[in-house]
């Protein structure tokens, strides 16, 4: 199951200039459905998250995985940070 990071989504929605009823409706499924992919509330099948690329013209790997790693990645060195600091 995939868990969004809550902007990631949203902001592709946006620069696309679409609604959330419109890409709802695009994937099939009910808005507020949709509504609780795109703000963390809900993960989604791998399935889904094709879909919901494909409406964007994107792979779901661009879409989905390359923020998450980023955003781990950052959080893991952020992470070795604090324990430097704490350790002087």
């Amino acid at each position: 199951m995939i868990v969004l990071q809550r902007e990631t989504l949203k902001k592709v929605r946006l620069e696309h200039q679409m609604t959330l009823e419109a890409v709802a409706k695009k994937i099939n499924v009910s808005t507020p459905f949709y509504w609780q992919i795109e703000n963390g509330k809900r993960g989604l099948s791998y399935e889904l998250a094709y879909r919901i690329a494909a409406v964007f013209s994107l792979k779901p790997d661009d879409l989905f995985f390359d923020d998450m790693l980023t955003i781990n990645l950052q959080n893991e060195k952020e992470t070795k940070n604090d324990k430097s600091q704490s350790n002087k």
